[in-house]
């Protein structure tokens, strides 16, 4: 008699036991198991998961995303999910604020964060709670400034704030209390900055700020002086595209982009050590889309990313070294419907996540962003916020 062969059947019937413990450990939800026998009926490769999106964080928070809400007069506060990306809302969030919140900026250590309220004329100054995203406003707040307030900026030592006063034609110029947040004004502030100031940026040494004039096509440079007061650097202003929106100076590097949201393309420059500007070879470059609103940049500053209001998406490029702009394959990248209208972004600090607001639907989309800058939309995305989100911050 033939004998018959072994060592095969137990190792399969095992793995297929294996997989109906799975099932019903799961609940016989909606389940999903996948895996490969090896030639010996072992298990490679298994993966067991219901096909639900992981869930959101939970206080306390490793990092935060700030929203400044336009229609609703609030700043909503979000935890950022580690690995996830994921949003969830911190307890009492949204926070009241001023009219009409425009742009949101966090001191460097995250412990206070300040808001511009473009139909206010002020500033609301919030204490943080880094570990729940609780606000908390300051004594004091808000803080008078110019008419119809715009961007803000934060010198990375903490010193000096500095806010665009589009109707007032001007920037105001606060030192800053490390201890307290407390604003006081710098001498001779507020300083003239064209006729209708819009963005601002600060160079990573704090040294220059850098203020686009929406009305006058141009940027605008100053050189910051050891009392915050602003003086301008050679050769400004520097003549960019129409309607320039948005400003950014790409981290640890001397490039600086404009957004100029009617002439739909980027203006690139390099800066010199006076601060002064010269435009990179191909500038200006095609935005991706129409009418580019914010730009910012991946943490080590390898990427450009332009939120472009009227197409509905956001164009992705990588920075050459000279500071030429190459979009990453499969940019632009759509967000949110036919009239999402994106407004403000903000990329986590480990460069992996980027987060959208779309004004018009009142949420903010946030994606993965991949390896060769490709944007995927996040499990559970776009994410409720206030009325007409505009600027955003992540804490880092």
């Amino acid at each position: 008699m033939k004998a018959r062969p072994r060592g095969r059947k137990a190792p399969v019937l095992l793995a297929l036991l294996f997989l109906l413990c799975v099932v019903l450990l799961s609940g016989c939800g909606n389940v999903r198991v996948s895996g490969a026998l090896n030639p010996d009926g072992s298990m490679i490769g298994v993966h067991v998961g219901n096909g639900n999106p992981p869930p959101p964080p939970s206080p306390p928070f490793v990092e935060l995303l700030l929203v400044a809400n336009g229609g609703s007069g609030t700043v909503s506060s979000f935890g950022i999910g580690q690995g996830t990306g994921m949003l969830a809302a911190a307890a009492g969030s949204p926070f009241t604020a001023g009219g009409s919140p425009f742009a949101a900026a966090l001191y460097p250590n995250n412990q206070f964060l300040y808001v511009s309220n473009n139909g206010t004329h002020s500033l609301s100054a919030y204490a943080v709670d880094t570990a729940s995203g609780v606000l908390t406003q300051l004594p004091g707040s808000p803080v008078a400034v110019g008419d119809c307030p715009r961007d803000l900026a934060i010198t990375p030592a903490g010193t000096f704030l500095y806010v665009a006063n589009q109707c007032s034609h001007d920037v105001s110029a606060f030192s800053v209390n490390a201890s307290t947040g407390a604003l006081t004004p710098v001498p001779g502030s507020p300083f003239a900055a064209g006729t209708a100031p819009f963005a601002l940026a600060l160079d990573p040494g704090g040294k220059f700020l850098y203020v686009t004039d929406d009305s006058g096509g141009a940027l605008l440079g100053f050189a910051v002086q050891g009392d915050g007061a602003l003086a301008p650097v050679p050769g400004s202003p520097f003549p960019v595209g129409t309607c320039p929106e948005s400003v950014k100076v790409a981290p640890a590097s001397k490039l600086v982009y404009v957004a100029n949201a009617c002439s739909n393309d980027i203006s690139a420059f390099s800066l010199d050590a006076a601060g002064s500007l010269t435009a990179v070879v191909g500038s200006p470059f095609p935005a991706g889309g129409s009418r580019p609103q914010a730009l910012a940049t991946s943490p080590g500053g390898s990427l450009l990313y332009v939120a472009n209001q009227l197409s509905n998406d956001v164009a992705v490029f990588s920075i050459a070294g000279g500071g030429g702009l190459t979009p990453v394959a499969g940019s632009p990248f759509a967000v949110g419907g036919s009239n999402a209208l994106p407004s403000g972004l903000a990329a986590d600090a480990s460069g992996k996540f980027l987060y959208v607001t779309l004004s018009n639907a009142g949420q903010v989309a946030g994606f993965s962003v991949g390896s060769g800058g490709g944007l995927t939309a996040l499990a559970g995305s776009p994410f409720a916020a206030g009325s007409m989100p505009q600027g955003a911050v992540s804490s880092h």
